[in-house]
């Protein structure tokens, strides 16, 4: 798979979302996948959920955060 197609691919999955939260929450949402697809990180369909979920204010960012270092063993 290309970059393109794997960039528009995450979108295509984003693109579910549209209608569930505003405008400015979605275009962040699709910044963010653009952003690290820029630098070659293609991120999962479970954290563009998780991005949503930030993005509703279901979690904080924070909180999400401090969950991913106990799941990783972050120490930082």
């Amino acid at each position: 798979m290309t970059w393109e197609q794997k960039k528009q691919e995450l979108f295509s999955y984003l693109e579910r979302y549209k209608d569930k939260i505003t405008p400015i929450a979605y275009n962040s949402v699709k910044q963010t996948i653009a952003t690290l697809a820029l630098e070659d990180i293609f991120i999962s369909h479970k954290k563009i959920d998780r991005l949503i979920e930030i993005a509703i204010g279901k979690i904080s960012a924070k909180d999400s955060i401090k969950e991913t270092k106990n799941t990783t063993n972050i120490a930082a």
